[in-house]
């Protein structure tokens, strides 16, 4: 059978001409024969349609998008299987997509906020619906000749409640983009609504800046960018941006999710706010605490329209993040005689004034009234007592931090060998069963072979992987066979690692792959694959 299907009438529909083609999947421009509408045709690969878990992974995307309603998510007509193809029909767009878009630079402002408000209200529909997307990026954004944008290709969607992609996807894959995925898929960790949010983000960020946060011309350079470096500041790259819109995008792309927002159009509208520039601006303040699942964000006056103040009581921004307020100046106090109420003289006054203590912004009084002089007065005999205990308490911590200084280098040279470097396990170790804190272990995420995988007998296996250690370095990965280590790479110490490995199967049999990254004596979870060798 020929690849290319024009002519071919599938689906009550006629196939005219290709119009896309990617890995899974080649796009018909065709007309729907029954009422005579130009309509989009989705067609399986034909020597994947063989493949029982790729045809349940198509029939589920055409069911996902069938029960998605909405102005700005493509309309599914009709799937089905015929001739020994899978096919969906889809409404025609005529127009190109958001990513030809981008490619000619960066967009006016407001045609980019209307677009975003469009597919953040495509985006917020499909989560109460239940769906997460996964692969938001500007390819899955069409545009008709009318400037409207339309949310397409759920291939790889999730339902929520759902096991794993109804078992389509192994627990440890990575799915999506690399250019738009966030911190959690790079780590093979469940997505939800803001993982899509993410992406969004990123999305914006090149249509307003010209170009994408986060670039590297290898797979392993652009996956430790997005788990470990903030986004450039737009208004760097594009002056005419205000300086707030940088506060609502490092939401957006926050590497933990609870900092994002919750909603996309929620994102959209602070990012519209910000846009307004001179007229109101916005400043976002984290706080330190990880309870807090979202960022408070307080509204500043524009300048016109802030009082002048001295400079003692200016409001501070800390180096934390946190806003300060130095106290207010005490007003004038008035005093009570005999001979009547009068008010005093401010330059002459005695108050009890109020002094920060620390950058917190905690304060406390200072003693100055002419009658007790500048000095705390003097305390009587039970003053030695408490300095004598304070002595006491002061050298009994002191003893304390020095055994602990003593148990912690005596704990630190254990770890190493006699001959003064830390000792690298050995192949054939089995990895530690010390229970030490996640952060600590390597993760593995497996790319490639997928799960389930047919290869010939002496077939090169082509095992692809990705390490990475939140806390610490990846030092080394392993990839185990039946449990015993048949190749490994020592990485130098790296937060992020990817590789590949080569395995040649030499007999017929089922075999499970293992990779496991190390951190110095510290082994991670294995990633398990298994795959069938005929």
């Amino acid at each position: 059978m020929s690849d290319d299907l024009s002519g071919t009438i599938l689906g009550g529909c006629k196939l005219i001409r290709v119009v896309g083609k990617g890995g899974m999947a080649t796009v018909y421009r065709g007309v729907q024969l029954s009422v005579e509408r130009p309509v989009a045709v989705k067609v399986l690969a034909p020597e994947l349609a063989r493949d029982p878990r790729t045809v349940k992974r198509f029939q589920r995307e055409a069911r996902i998008i069938a029960r998605l309603e909405h102005p700005h998510i493509r309309t599914v007509y009709d799937f089905g299987h015929e001739n020994g193809l899978l096919y969906i029909v889809m409404q025609w767009i005529e127009g190109g997509n958001l990513l030809d878009e981008l490619k000619r630079g960066r967009m006016r402002p407001e045609r980019a906020l209307r677009l975003l408000d469009q597919i953040a209200s495509a985006l917020d529909y499909a989560h109460e619906q239940g769906v997460i997307h996964r692969d938001l990026k500007p390819s899955n954004i069409l545009l008709d000749t009318h400037d409207n944008a339309f949310l397409t290709d759920f291939g790889i969607a999730r339902i929520t409640g759902e096991h794993t992609a109804a078992g389509l996807t192994a627990p440890q894959s990575v799915m999506g983009t690399p250019l738009y995925m966030a911190p959690e898929q790079w780590r093979g960790e469940p997505a939800d609504e803001r993982t899509d949010i993410y992406a969004l983000g990123i999305i914006a960020y090149w249509m307003l800046v010209g170009q994408a946060p986060f670039t590297s011309g290898t797979p392993q350079g652009l996956m430790y960018k997005h788990l470990h470096d903030p986004p450039p500041p737009p208004d760097r790259l594009n002056a005419h941006l205000p300086h707030a819109v940088a506060d609502v995008l490092g939401r957006a792309l926050a590497k933990d999710p609870r900092r994002r927002y919750m909603r996309a159009q929620e994102f959209v509208h602070a990012l519209n706010y910000a846009m307004q520039g001179t007229q109101s601006t916005s400043a976002t303040v984290y706080s330190d605490s990880a309870d807090v699942p979202r960022p408070e964000t307080m509204r500043r006056p524009a300048p016109s329209a802030q009082p002048t103040v001295p400079p003692s009581t200016r409001s501070t921004v800390g180096t934390a993040g946190y806003v300060r307020a130095q106290p207010p100046a005490p007003a004038p106090s008035r005093i009570t005689r005999l001979g009547g109420t009068r008010e005093q003289n401010p330059t002459r006054e005695t108050v009890a004034s109020a002094t920060p203590l620390t950058s917190w912004g905690k304060t406390a009084p200072v003693w100055n009234d002419p009658t007790l002089g500048t000095q705390l007065p003097e305390s009587s005999s039970g003053g030695d007592w408490w300095r004598v205990i304070k002595i006491f308490m002061a050298v009994t911590l002191s003893v304390f931090l020095l055994l602990g200084v003593v148990v912690g280098v005596g704990l630190l040279l254990s770890g190493y060998s006699s001959s003064g470097g830390r000792s690298t396990p050995a192949p054939s170790a089995t990895p530690l069963a010390t229970a030490v804190p996640a952060y600590l272990r390597p993760q593995v995420t497996l790319f490639a072979p997928a799960d389930g995988s047919v290869v010939g007998t002496g077939q090169t296996v082509t095992v692809q992987f990705s390490a990475i250690c939140t806390a610490g370095k990846v030092t080394r990965v392993e990839l185990r066979v039946g449990g015993q280590v048949v190749d490994a790479i020592e990485t130098g110490g790296v937060p992020a690692y990817q590789g590949v490995f080569l395995y040649h199967p030499q007999a017929p049999g089922t075999y499970e792959l293992e990779v496991i990254g190390w951190n110095d004596q510290i082994a991670g979870e294995a990633a398990r694959v298994t795959i069938f060798v005929q």
